[in-house]
């Protein structure tokens, strides 16, 4: 038997055919409450984090999810906080040998300022989805340094850190993922490939219609991201195709 907890009203995953029943729940304590109650007797249950905002609630309290549940992830959960982190999963690509796009923190407008990077630039939250219900997008694009600090200061006023990257020029129809699941032993135990058709918010958004396609660089990447870091469980490493190369980032 398989229950649905959700964090907010709209959560397409409770619409499972698969799911016995489904709690509705807002608030940490709240959703912990459930938990609670559905970890009790028999087993210990698996528990499947299924959204962004649900991983953030796992490694938030972490002691005591991973005490009650068998968890689909890494057993040290710094290996998921470092991957989801967009400060420093530029730091885990360079250490699997991965090229990535050049990422700096935008921590002042004297950094941003200075910046040895090529316009346009992307400023994107060093992590979570509440960015994307905040601005409408995902991330925010900016042609000049002018409209960068512009855009730095709106997401500092809203609470936002931040990071800046480089564009990968011509990447929107060229976003590829790796879906995986590494095993106990780290070996990755299932894979599939695809593409982005479509996606909202337009060039930067969730995909609203993926293509499953073998790419074998793709999964050779990410699996290489994700060996190096450590990862087990279910995990998906999106890359964008850069023509200049001909290679994934």
């Amino acid at each position: 038997p398989v229950t649905g907890i959700t964090m907010h009203p709209n959560e397409f995953g409770a619409r499972s055919r698969y799911l016995r029943e489904v709690g509705r729940a807002r608030g940490d304590e709240a959703v912990l409450k459930a938990l609670r109650a559905s970890a009790q007797g028999g087993a210990k249950p698996v528990l499947l984090p299924e959204r962004d905002d649900h991983v953030e609630l796992v490694l938030r309290h972490w002691d005591e999810v991973s005490a009650l549940f068998e968890l689909p992830m890494p057993d040290d959960p710094e290996v998921a906080r470092r991957l989801r982190h967009k400060a420093t999963l530029p730091q885990e690509a360079e250490r699997a040998g991965l090229d990535a796009p050049r990422t700096v923190p935008a921590d002042s407008i004297e950094t941003l300022r200075s910046l040895d990077l090529r316009p346009p630039f992307l400023l994107k939250p060093v992590e979570g989805q509440h960015f994307a219900g905040s601005f409408g997008e995902k991330v925010l694009v900016a042609q000049t340094q002018d409209a960068l600090v512009a855009q730095w200061k709106r997401a500092k006023e809203r609470g936002f850190d931040t990071v800046v990257q480089e564009l990968v020029p011509d990447s929107e129809d060229g976003i590829w993922s790796l879906f995986a699941y590494l095993g106990r032993s780290g070996r990755p135990l299932a894979t599939a490939t695809g593409v982005k058709v479509r996606q909202g918010p337009l060039h930067f958004g969730t995909s609203a219609v993926f293509r499953t396609t073998p790419q074998p660089r793709v999964r050779e990447l990410g699996l290489r991201l994700l060996e190096s870091s450590g990862y087990k469980g279910f995990a998906q490493v999106e890359f964008a195709f850069d023509r200049r190369d001909g290679d994934f980032k």
